[in-house]
């Protein structure tokens, strides 16, 4: 069951990966130019996650969030707060067919 407790301690998670890896700072920000597979390859791999619940703030047109789904094991659930790019990325989404396992 999930509460408020554990929304607590997933947040707090979410802060100490961020912490936890700013040598990789560096890399992520040279791989915000590249291909959103780069990209996501490029967080996967400098942060050691190999499943769970991304949450993507800001969802461009949703290519990211697709590819920050690198498998079964993970859900991605990307925020924005313009409507424009909400509607591009959950017409990506959709296109690909994996709705719900990744959502805008």
């Amino acid at each position: 069951m999930f509460n408020h407790h554990a929304a607590q301690v997933m947040s707090l998670a979410a802060a100490l990966l961020v912490v936890a890896f700013p040598h990789s700072a560096d890399r992520l920000w040279a791989a915000l130019n590249a291909a959103p597979s780069d990209q996501a390859h490029a967080i996967l791999q400098d942060t050691g996650i190999e499943g769970g619940l991304i949450v993507q703030i800001g969802c461009g047109d949703g290519r990211l969030s697709l590819a920050l789904r690198a498998n079964d094991r993970f859900v991605v659930h990307a925020l924005d707060k313009r409507n424009d790019a909400v509607a591009s990325a959950r017409e990506t989404i959709l296109e690909e067919g994996v709705y719900g396992k990744v959502s805008p």
